[in-house]
């Protein structure tokens, strides 16, 4: 008795009813993605702690319940959740009203409005002119929320609105008592656009010169600031690039010269000192 044909036609069977269970679990998977996907329904704008505001989006489901004041540095905007957690999910801002002294390993970058920021695992500190502004905003991702788009929109939108207070590293040159140096010249090499900017002090930039998106940047040298000498005549600005044989040549204003191995958009290893 052959039973191949049998066979044969049970294994279709089986492989049918498998594709179709594949089809469904995506189908319903896109479904529930889509449906869970965070909607904003509406922006709203922080500024209650005087000299700085920010933009937060609002999502459906999770909107706000109470802005909450500690006191006169310290806010906690509470949000409404569709989870049953018993705990009210919460954004917390405050001032730190310490002087800003930047460690080695103080790495901020700058948003569309010019103020320094960096960001931790579980918040965002943005410089003032002697202190910091830091905001914890609720990190989850899924059931309508979204951490990220929330926290993406606070470094986009952040901006100081007491000039006094705005005070970052490129008004301070402005103000200083030495002369600030004219912005360096950037250079170009094999399609990358490498610049050093006043703001970002000891720091290289590199873009692509078609987009103009950023592809790196690279501290090159360290400036070290005596807490007790006046701290403008301790900059040291990069006043000068150039290339030369595949290398980025740096030189500062204490003339000392530092070169960079060019390696197109891939970042580029430590700077080694020349001269």
């Amino acid at each position: 008795m052959n039973i191949k044909p049998k066979f044969t036609k049970h294994l279709k069977v089986v492989l049918f009813i498998v594709l179709a269970l594949l089809i469904l679990t995506t189908i319903t998977m896109a479904i529930f993605s889509f449906l869970n996907k965070p909607k904003v329904v509406e922006t709203k704008t922080f500024s209650e702690i005087p000299g700085f505001s920010f933009e937060y989006p609002v999502f459906k489901g999770w909107e706000v319940k109470e802005v909450m004041r500690i006191n006169e540095g310290k806010y906690y905007v509470f949000f409404k959740s569709p989870l049953l957690t018993g705990i009210a999910p919460s954004m917390k801002i405050e001032n730190n009203y310490i002087m800003v002294k930047r460690s080695a390993d103080y790495t901020p970058i700058t948003n569309r409005n010019n103020v320094l920021y960096r960001r931790g695992t579980s918040s965002i500190s943005f410089e003032g002119f002697d202190y910091f502004v830091d905001i914890y905003p609720f990190l989850h991702e899924g059931d309508g929320y979204s951490g990220k788009a929330l926290t993406d929109k606070i470094v986009e939108t952040f901006k100081f609105t007491d000039a006094n207070l705005a005070t970052n590293q490129a008004e301070s040159v402005s103000q200083s008592k030495i002369k600030a140096p004219q912005e360096v010249i950037p250079v170009s090499y094999l399609g990358v656009k490498y610049s050093a900017r006043v703001a970002r002090m000891g720091y290289v930039e590199a873009y692509d010169e078609k987009t103009g998106l950023k592809l790196w940047e690279k501290k090159v040298y360290d400036v070290k600031i005596d807490p007790y000498v006046e701290e403008d005549v301790q900059w040291v600005f990069i006043k000068e690039l150039k290339i030369e044989n595949q290398q980025l040549i740096v030189t500062n204003t204490n003339d000392e010269v530092y070169s960079i191995t060019i390696m197109g958009a891939a970042i580029p290893p430590i700077a080694k000192r020349i001269r």
